[in-house]
């Protein structure tokens, strides 16, 4: 059996624009939108707004609106307190997401981000999601550790942990009572709980404090203490997981949007290779469009797949993190396993016929037991980091003595990462042997070419 494994380093190769980094901008494109729709200005008017030059100007006009406010001669002094300094309030809010969205076009063309309707219409939704805007806040300031998604996972994966772990401390106000004393003692890395901070702070001005209440105070200055009071820790996860499943909807959304056009690359590699069976942990099928049109091979969304106009309660993409537990705590702190993948795909309900792959290459092994000296299955891997966060799967694939597998890499620095990745999956004394033994090969990515 020959079986092609793929992450998103494939659809990168072919063209798709599906780094996460694409993602975030293109949503965080359609965030402002929902942030300026919000504001006092009209919709015509937000329309118009497709530059930082366009935002200087309107911040200036706002700037002369208060300034005329404050020149009215026919409002009483005990007006003023109110209704002047409401008044003014929401222009400097309005100003505020002006400037916001003057940065973003400071740093990114609009010709750049893909157009999307199905976003533009949820716009106002996207907006108050505390995973789009704590993302693309670390994302923005440079702070997420990678470029891969599984880097991604590991950023949601850092906010989970934390609040996990710490529960005892978090209570009914979830925030850290004993902080302090947790980070003096090193329980608790400080740039981690920085994060977590930002993320309560985005849960709380998104979920928490009311419409009134922002019009009303300096939101810069309010004790968050006394609004963390009002959600007990299951009101927060189960806020925070719906609003991860609306994030990956929105996934979905963008993804169905990259597959409407054309794909006219293809990889020698993948051509020349006689394949049965594809084992993809993308969401896109960019295997099945360039190379499998007829649809003769099975192939295995461990992740689960895009799917146009599915209503969201049937969306069964797994995005999520890997455990972190490594004793018993694993089987009793069970709290926050919704977050995690293994749970996700039995939730979601994903495709696990690879299961009936390994099953059935377990029963054919019995041509290297005795002895005829050839692998009798291949594994290859393309586009795929062999991340640690995926090794309950990728190890029945890759640590069996009948099987060869071959590894696709597109530089010396993506093949350093491989390698490192597989001495993580499986011991360097083991990886050490099967490359000696070469049960595993690494193979330089050809040219990927036009047709």
């Amino acid at each position: 059996m020959n079986i092609l494994i793929i992450g998103n380093g494939f659809d990168l190769a072919h063209g798709m624009k599906t780094k996460y980094s694409d993602f975030l901008e293109t949503l965080y494109f359609y965030n402002l939108k929902g942030k300026l729709s919000e504001s006092i200005l009209e919709e015509k008017e937000i329309e118009k707004i497709n530059t930082s030059k366009e935002c200087s100007k309107k911040i200036e006009e706002l700037n002369e609106r208060i300034n005329k406010i404050f020149l009215k001669e026919d409002i009483s002094a005990s007006k003023v307190a109110k209704e002047m300094l409401r008044e003014k309030n929401k222009i400097l809010r309005s100003i505020e997401k002006l400037e916001e969205v003057k940065k973003y076009y400071e740093k990114v063309s609009i010709d750049k981000i893909s157009k999307i309707e199905k976003l533009e219409e949820i716009k106002d939704d996207i907006s108050n999601n505390v995973w789009c805007n704590y993302l693309y806040d670390i994302y923005n300031k440079n702070q997420m550790r990678g470029e891969n998604w599984i880097d991604f996972e590991k950023e949601i994966r850092d906010i989970i942990e934390i609040i996990d772990k710490h529960e005892n401390n978090l209570k009914n106000n979830i925030i850290l009572s004993k902080i302090e004393k947790l980070i003096e003692d090193e329980i608790m890395d400080r740039e981690k709980l920085k994060k977590v901070y930002n993320f309560i702070d985005y849960y709380l001005l998104l979920h928490t404090i009311t419409k009134g209440e922002k019009e009303n105070y300096d939101i810069s200055n309010i004790n968050f203490s006394y609004y963390l009071r009002r959600d007990t820790l299951q009101i927060f996860l189960k806020k925070i997981y719906d609003d991860l499943n609306k994030f990956i909807n929105y996934l979905e959304i963008y993804l169905l949007e990259l597959e409407k056009d054309t794909f006219n690359l293809r990889s020698k590699d993948i051509q020349n290779l006689k394949i049965d069976k594809v084992l993809c942990f993308n969401y896109t099928h960019t295997f099945s469009k360039l190379y499998d049109k007829e649809n003769k091979k099975e192939i295995c969304y461990i992740h689960g797949e895009i799917e146009e106009n599915r209503e969201a309660k049937f969306n069964n993409m797994v995005l999520g993190i890997d455990e972190y537990y490594d004793d018993e705590r694993k089987n009793t702190n069970t709290n926050f396993n919704i977050f995690k993948k293994f749970t996700q795909r039995i939730i979601k309900k994903t495709d696990l016929k690879y299961r009936d792959w390994l099953e059935y290459m377990d029963k054919e092994n019995h041509a290297y037991a005795k002895g005829y000296g050839y692998f009798i299955h291949n594994i290859y891997v393309f586009g795929h980091s062999l991340d640690i966060t995926d090794k309950d799967i990728l190890k029945d694939f890759i640590d069996k003595e009948y099987v060869l597998t071959t590894i696709y890499y597109y530089d010396k620095q993506q093949q350093t990462q491989q390698v490192a990745n597989l001495v993580k999956l499986l011991g360097q004394d083991k990886f050490l042997r099967m490359f000696k033994e070469k049960r595993i090969e690494f193979k330089e990515q050809s040219e990927i070419v036009k047709i």
